[in-house]
């Protein structure tokens, strides 16, 4: 581990990083990885259960707009984490 990783892992900026302070940190990107993995399995899901014959297409047609919005809340929330996961990698 570089000292600019253990740098970013010292929550408290005494110089010391703690286990606890390296449990936070890979705990917290772990959680984000977490929530992007189902952001995206969630809209793969609901892709597949679109094209199944288990919802009616007017149904589909009177939802419309709401599963727009699904998709872009989605959609965000993994371009985010992947954005900001490659910003952070550079800096």
């Amino acid at each position: 581990m570089s000292n600019e990783e253990e740098n970013e892992m010292d929550l408290n900026n005494d110089g010391k990083t703690t286990k606890l302070e390296m449990d936070i940190s890979t705990t917290r990107f772990k959680n984000r990885r977490r929530m992007a993995w189902l952001a995206m399995w969630s809209m793969v899901a609901t892709t597949v259960i679109m094209m199944t014959d288990f919802i009616d297409i007017e149904r589909l047609k009177a939802i419309d707009n709401v599963i727009e919005m699904y998709y872009i809340a989605m959609a965000s929330v993994v371009g985010a984490y992947m954005g900001f996961t490659t910003w952070a990698s550079k800096s």
